[in-house]
């Protein structure tokens, strides 16, 4: 949706059709997650950093920013450091961070606790940092993002554009000829320009077995539940460090059999309490196992709010307001996304891989991806061809 808007917006004689199997569920992945708009975690100075601080800069006046109905909050961002060798990584990307234009500063344990009560008192020698502070990092709804993204694309392409709520089958490829799409109803699309493959998680699918363990689902949880009583409301997006791994180049975002448990928590747009979060490779499916990791992300979480009430999530997941978010992210194995023209499939351009990280990354992503289906020259020469797709 993000591609189609960038592609209505800069050629106003475009058509552009949409295929979105989910139809009027807004979001996926990135609906079920927390709408961080974050950079305070990434790996700074690296092609990815710049197109998360690409994307940063962009979302603010992108559909309309903090003057439109996607749940903005400038909440600002906690990363927490739970060892001694982690305080002294806070401390490093405090610097890193600065350098690169983003303001951040660490915080002794009394100014944490000062900051956010809620949390639970860190130890430690009074000047050790005990978080990283990042005010300018936001937060927003993805499912509220969504549909206002949807929205934005019916008025800036009236008559140009149109969603049709089903899924692709199969890539058609001509020789040479653009490419068209196979539709679940048995029908056939043709494409004039190209296809854009943002299928997420199901985009190798659609690429052939060479793409197989390029890209795969990577399944994550989220819990929504009313704050604990006596229990102080976040007023921060807040993390624990050790998540950061997951976006480092060859770190836990490389494939593992066991399932990953971090701690993140937030207010949501309801007021709500936003805890997760997990990380685990069990294909496309969605119902396995749910209870448990439930468990343990409630584990993780008590390391850090301690008025979390005791007892397990399936003994409380039957109340009204206690929810269970699930998505499955799009896993990349080089650890970035792939975004531009696929090798050996002329005409299909892809913008996938981005793992836990596609909403931050849509307007920069969507940017990049039409530069180079309308041939025009990027923004950023070297940007554009850091992630260009391969197995």
């Amino acid at each position: 949706m993000a591609t189609s808007l960038e592609l209505l917006r800069a050629s106003p004689s475009l058509t552009v059709v949409c295929l979105d199997g989910r139809g009027a569920k807004p979001g996926g992945a990135t609906g079920a997650g927390q709408g961080y708009l974050w950079l305070s975690h990434r790996p700074v100075g690296t092609p990815a950093w710049r197109l998360a601080q690409r994307g940063r800069e962009l979302w603010p006046h992108w559909l309309g920013g903090e003057g439109s109905d996607i749940g903005w909050r400038a909440a600002g961002s906690l990363l927490l450091a739970t060892s001694e060798a982690e305080r002294g990584e806070l401390a490093h990307r405090a610097l890193s961070l600065q350098e690169h234009g983003v303001a951040a500063r660490t915080l002794s344990p009394a100014a944490l606790q000062s900051l956010e009560p809620g949390l639970l008192a860190r130890e430690g020698p009074a000047d050790d940092p005990a978080a990283l502070y990042v005010p300018a990092d936001a937060q927003i709804s993805g499912q509220a993002a969504a549909t206002t993204l949807r929205a934005a694309c019916e008025a800036a392409g009236a008559g140009r554009f149109r969603i049709l709520e089903t899924t692709a089958e199969r890539l058609l490829e001509g020789d040479g000829a653009a490419p068209a799409v196979a539709l679940a109803d048995a029908s056939v699309l043709a494409a004039g320009r190209g296809v854009v493959l943002a299928a997420g998680a199901w985009s190798s699918q659609l690429l052939g077995p060479a793409w197989r363990g390029a890209l795969e689902p990577r399944r994550g949880l989220m819990l929504e539940l009313p704050w604990p009583e006596g229990s102080a409301p976040l007023r921060h997006g807040c993390m624990e460090l050790g998540y950061a791994a997951h976006y480092a180049p060859g770190g836990t975002a490389s494939a593992t059999p066991e399932s990953l448990i971090t701690f993140t928590a937030t207010t949501s747009a309801r007021g709500t309490l936003f805890l997760g979060s997990s990380r685990e490779f069990c294909g496309f499916d969605c119902g396995t196992d749910r209870d448990r990791i439930a468990d343990a992300i409630l584990r993780r979480a008590r390391a850090f709010l301690p008025r979390l009430p005791a007892g397990s999530w399936a003994e409380a997941a039957h109340r009204p307001d206690h929810a269970l978010h699930l998505g499955l992210r799009p896993w990349s194995r080089r650890g970035q996304p792939h975004i531009g023209p696929v090798p050996g499939h002329p005409g299909v351009f892809l913008a996938a891989g981005h793992e836990g990280s596609g909403l931050l990354l849509a307007p920069a992503t969507a940017e990049l991806a039409a530069d180079h289906v309308l041939e025009r020259a990027p923004r950023d020469e070297a940007l554009a061809h850091a992630f260009l797709p391969g197995v």
